[in-house]
């Protein structure tokens, strides 16, 4: 059943690619999945007669048949002299000893009538025992290129998706310029490109569980006494010189700023990721040592960016316990190994550490558009308990509205600043989705609550929104930035910006969770293109001050010096477009919005954060929560000088609603009493008006 939830989610994530990206909407693009590690049939033949069997032809060597386990522990692969190993590059319709790509099939012809296996939905298939360079030099990569081509055209190109190791070779195939000519999209399921810590199991001791479905491991084991040790060591002798382990053992570009942490640590040595060689020749795989810097080459894949003319996208887990080191306690050698004595872990997917899942972003063009969300969200739920009270509110104040017929949450990507949603197609759906809503005789009215106003304000930039428009309200704007907008980038805390429900739905009582969910904010947060445009800016001062806003052990930040902070906390992709992403002071430079009433709803005397005091020097590692605070005026996350810039969008100031008291404050403001009745009287005021 777990299975089969994670690739309903899977169909889901390609129904929002298909329907939300123009790049991908033609139905007819045929799909190549590319499964992961030991998913793909493999047969073979031996013209040797040796210890473990006659010469034969065709055998099924994986699946594995049990009778060829039980024979002999070396007799599982044909590896030998005179052998010859190979996969269906159009793999057959997947049966239930791989039910995870059988649900998958399923589910997504659910979803897509137009595909049907076969015609223009494929898996395929190929030896998961090689590398991709050994793919590339042999015919495996070639036969692969050719099913494409042959399958797809100019005119209807074609979507690439691969899970894990499948990953990584279709982004092989799209170093091909004729391959990368025919397709279209990408998506990267769970890609190891940084290699993982996982994959030194099985060759030291035999252990598949972590790379394997778990439906393949329940199909080569029978309730026999002593059979677990057995397929372990059947395993370790058949993984020898096996070049896609290898491939896939952690390497140092997957770690930040060169580091070179211990993976592995046994009773006699340890064993660094740049030592991964050494550590293959201890443990008997002499040829996989020679080759290793053949066969290590997942850097090459990610060295040269984003992939001219194919939409790329990156999916993957971040929060998940996943093994970073292997501690043992013997001494590793030609035989197989126990089993770990102990484990440490960081965060990931439970398979692969984020340092190397996030390296797929670099194919990612623009500022890491990976997920895009439906235009028009589902009704909220207790997950979002505000909005599902303002909903709940708003249609028992006029109960003509009804969600999802004249009423609507807009859904938008969050991390990009407006700038990047304006030049990739976000703003066109927002727009679209409004036009398609409304018309010249019954305009809308917009309403934004904090980034989400500031999106409202840069789509009624555009001419064809704004004649379709009659009225916005914003509630607690951040026209200015806001010093707290610093906070995640320097020490993971969102508390400030997020709304209390969504963070408790992430919380656990386990000691020293809140650390883990600053540290895995702090590394979610890097680039994130919003941030750095909410960060301070001068405009939102009066005449032109520079206050300072950040104190450390070392410096002062001014509120000028915004990019050089993000520089020094490891940011450099932001702090080198940050003249571009920092755009705000453009939504409030012409004025009142001609033919739309502007209502600016916000808080104005309620202590707020102007200056945050640490007693660290910034750097490129989290820091821990300052150890001060200065305090102005404001809503209690953003101040009042940069929630007043809103005032320069209104006709007067009897559009101007500054909110006294606790009835202002900046999370919640929307669904406040006192506020949601004073959005009765405004939404009266608009309906009135032609």
């Amino acid at each position: 059943m777990a299975a089969q939830r994670a690739f309903r989610r899977t169909a889901l994530v390609l129904a929002l690619a298909l329907a939300c990206v123009p790049a991908l909407q033609a139905a007819e693009s045929p799909i190549f999945f590319f499964p992961g590690m030991m998913v793909s049939n493999l047969t073979g033949s031996n013209t040797v007669t040796d210890k473990c069997t006659q010469a034969r032809s065709n055998v099924q060597l994986w699946p594995p048949q049990v009778s060829d386990l039980v024979a002999g522990r070396d007799c599982w692969f044909v590896n030998g002299s005179g052998a010859s190993v190979w996969a269906d590059t159009l793999s057959p319709l997947p049966s239930s000893f791989n039910a995870s790509l059988a649900i998958w099939v399923a589910e997504l012809q659910k979803m897509f009538p137009n595909y049907k296996y076969g015609e223009n939905l494929f898996i395929m298939g190929y030896d998961w025992r090689l590398d991709v360079g050994s793919m590339a030099q042999s015919s495996q990569l070639s036969q692969l290129a050719a099913a494409i081509l042959s399958r797809s055209s100019a005119s209807s190109r074609a979507i690439l998706m691969g899970h894990s190791l499948g990953a990584l070779l279709a982004a092989q195939l799209l170093s091909l310029p004729d391959v990368r000519a025919r397709v279209k999209g990408f998506i990267s399921y769970a890609g190891p490109f940084g290699g993982t810590a996982t994959a030194i199991s099985p060759r030291v001791s035999g252990e598949l569980a972590s790379l394997v479905p778990p439906e393949l491991l329940q199909g080569i084991t029978l309730p026999i006494p002593g059979i677990d040790a057995l397929v372990r060591e059947v395993t370790w002798n058949g993984v020898k010189g096996m070049a896609s382990l290898a491939m896939l053992l952690p390497y140092s570009a997957a770690y930040a700023n060169g580091t070179d942490p211990v993976v592995v640590r046994t009773a006699s040595r340890s064993y660094r990721v740049s030592q991964m060689a050494g550590l293959l020749r201890d443990v008997g795989d002499t040829l996989l040592a020679d080759t290793f810097n053949q066969t290590h080459t997942l850097d090459k894949l990610i060295a040269a960016g984003p992939i001219p003319g194919v939409d790329v996208y990156c999916m993957y887990g971040v929060g998940l316990q996943t093994v970073r080191q292997l501690v043992f306690n013997v001494t590793l050698s030609d035989k197989i190994a126990p089993l770990p004595s102990a484990y440490l872990y960081g965060r990931g997917d439970s398979v692969v550490p984020f340092e190397s899942l996030r390296l797929c972003d670099r194919f990612v063009s623009g500022t890491g558009v990976s997920v895009w969300p439906t235009p028009f969200a589902t009704p909220p739920t207790a997950a979002n308990a505000s909005l599902a009270i303002w909903v709940a509110e708003l249609q028992k104040l006029f109960p003509t509205y009804k969600y999802g017929e004249n009423l609507f949450i807009l859904g938008y990507d969050w991390r990009l600043d407006l700038n990047s949603m304006g030049s990739s197609s976000q703003l066109s759906q927002l727009a679209a989705a409004i036009l398609s809503r409304s018309s010249a005789s019954s305009r809308a009215i917009l309403m934004g609550h904090s980034l989400g106003a500031l999106l409202a304000a840069q789509l009624l930039s555009l001419p064809d929104v704004r004649a379709r428009v009659k009225g916005f309200v914003s509630y607690a704007a951040p026209f200015g930035g806001t010093p707290a907008a610093i906070l995640p980038r320097t020490s993971g805390e969102l508390a400030a910006l997020v709304p209390p429900e969504l963070l408790t739905g992430v919380s656990f009582p386990i000691a020293g969770f809140e650390a883990l969910v600053r540290g895995v904010t702090w590394n979610g947060v890097k680039g994130l293109a919003s941030l750095a445009m909410m960060l301070p800016y001068s405009t939102a001062y009066a005449n032109g001050t520079d206050p300072v806003v950040v104190r450390t052990a070392s410096r002062s930040y001014r509120v000028s010096q915004m990019a050089g902070l993000l520089r020094d906390v490891g940011d450099t992709l932001l702090a080198d477009t940050f003249n571009k992403t920092h755009t705000l002071s453009k939504l409030i430079a012409n004025g009142p919005i001609p033919g739309v009433d502007v209502y600016c709803v916000y808080g104005s005397n309620i202590s707020t954060v102007r200056q945050l005091v640490f007693n660290v020097t910034l750097s490129d590692k989290i820091a821990p929560l300052p150890s001060a605070y200065l305090y102005g005026r404001g809503d209690s996350v953003v101040p009042f000088d940069s929630l007043r810039l809103c005032d320069r969008l209104t006709t007067g100031t009897s559009k101007v609603r500054r909110v006294p008291g606790t009835s202002g404050k900046h999370l919640g403001i929307f669904i406040e009493p006192a506020v949601l009745a004073q959005t009765r009287g405004i939404i009266a005021a608009l309906r009135r008006r032609i």
